[in-house]
This record gives C-alpha cells, sequence and structure tokens, in this order.
C-alpha cells in the first residue's frame, strides 16, 4: 500500500496516478510537400492547454484492438481515410509526469499519406491543421518530444525498408521518388548514384507509360513492386 507523503492531503487524492495508469495511442501522421514534411495538429480548448496543440490519439477503449484504435482515432479526428495511409508502430511513451493531469501510458505509430487531404475532426469541435515540422506551435505533453523521436525513426525506416511508397501516389516518376527520399532523410542525393541504387534494388518498376502535362520532356511511371513493408538496405546512415 503506498504511503501519503502529505498527511493533510487524503490519501485517496494520489493513488490514480500511480496505480491506474490511461492506455492511450498517439499518431505523427506525415506528408512530403514541396521538400517539407507536414503532420496535422489538434488545438486543445481547456485548461491546463488550452490554445497549445497536440497530436492525433486518444484513449483506446475496452473492445479495441491498438491498431484499431489509430486507425479510427485518424479516421475521426483528421478525416484521412484508412485507404489512404499505412501506420507502422514506433515506440511508447510512459513517464509519470508526461501529463500533469493524470499518469498516461501512449503507444504512438508513425503515419504515412501521399496527399495533404483537406481536414475535418467528426467527433469534437477542435481545430485540426497541418503544419510543417519546422514550424511547429506550442505543443502540450511531451509531444514535441514524440515528435523528434518519430522523425528519427522515419528516417531509419526509410533508409532500411520500403515504407516511403506511403508518402507517393500509385504512380510516380523516379524524380519524385528521389524529391520524396531528401525530404525525409534532409538531404540532397546525387540523381545517378540514386538511379542505379533503385534498378539494383529491384523494389520499383515501370509502368511503360509517361507522365504527361509537365514543363519538361515526359517522365516515365513507376510503382513499387510490393504493398508490404519489406526490409532492404537503401542508404546508409552516412
Amino acid at each position: 500500500m503506498l504511503e501519503n507523503p502529505n498527511p493533510q492531503m487524503p490519501s485517496k487524492a494520489i493513488p490514480d496516478r500511480a496505480q491506474n495508469p490511461f492506455i492511450a495511442t498517439d499518431s505523427v501522421i506525415f506528408h512530403a510537400l514541396k521538400g517539407k514534411l507536414y503532420i496535422p495538429l489538434l488545438q486543445l480548448k481547456h485548461p491546463p492547454y488550452q490554445g497549445m496543440w497536440k497530436l492525433i490519439g486518444g484513449l483506446i477503449s475496452l473492445d479495441q484492438s491498438i491498431e484499431s484504435s489509430v486507425i479510427q482515432q485518424i479516421e475521426n479526428k483528421t478525416n484521412i481515410q484508412k485507404q489512404n495511409f499505412i501506420i507502422d508502430q514506433v515506440y511508447t511513451f510512459g513517464e509519470v509526469n508526461r501529463d500533469i493531469e493524470k499518469h498516461s501510458i501512449s503507444i504512438v505509430y508513425l503515419a504515412l499519406t501521399h496527399q495533404m487531404w483537406p481536414l475535418k475532426n467528426s467527433q469534437h469541435d477542435m481545430t485540426v491543421k497541418w503544419f510543417p515540422i519546422t514550424e511547429l506551435p506550442p505543443l502540450a505533453y511531451d509531444h514535441e518530444k514524440i515528435i523528434k523521436f518519430t522523425i528519427g525513426r522515419l528516417q531509419a525506416k526509410v533508409r532500411s525498408s520500403n515504407i516511403i511508397q506511403g508518402l507517393l501516389p500509385e504512380e510516380f516518376t523516379l524524380t519524385e521518388l528521389q524529391q520524396v527520399y531528401e525530404t525525409v532523410l534532409d538531404k540532397t542525393i546525387d540523381k545517378r548514384n540514386f538511379r542505379k541504387k533503385i534498378s539494383s534494388m529491384n523494389i520499383v518498376e515501370s509502368l511503360k507509360k509517361k507522365k504527361t502535362g509537365m514543363q519538361n520532356r515526359p517522365a516515365e511511371l513507376y510503382r513499387f513492386i510490393s504493398k508490404q513493408i519489406e526490409t532492404i538496405e537503401l542508404f546508409s546512415r552516412q
């Protein structure tokens, strides 16, 4: 039994935080556009975090799996539908003081979507908005820490798997593919070496057709060969 460190405070004021943590999911949803990564955030309306912003997430219901909770929270709080994003579990954050109101544990996922969808929160009257990761507003809880951690995890996964397909449409040019890699990894990649590497990895295939409506000459279109997220060694960490 826990001892009451403050005899003047009723012992019932201590325990819920220590004994009964809330279990929630939070998702960092990425979209790449014109050299920047964007994520959607919700603005909180009530104290103690009034006016601050948070990731897309919420408590897990008793009748839900973790993954179904993630999908439901994303659909209900952004209006981005399941067929338009992929998810991958990142880490669990459970420091006792991460929420000043209660002890909560957050199971964090990253999500990738190929389009900057119009956002709409159907559950609550809360503002939801896209932000570039370099221009984030004041964040509640430990969500700044979560975002930074998840960006690092995304970069690691992009180097070692084909997960980047979640940020691209079904059909794309090699230039578009390279631009998304450069955006996520925050580095310039040599065009010749990139195409040579992509060709040797056998992860995309030509559709034998061209992308029209471009200022320059039409470029060949490609798609990923596998829809499953698979481990590959595409880029080193240097």
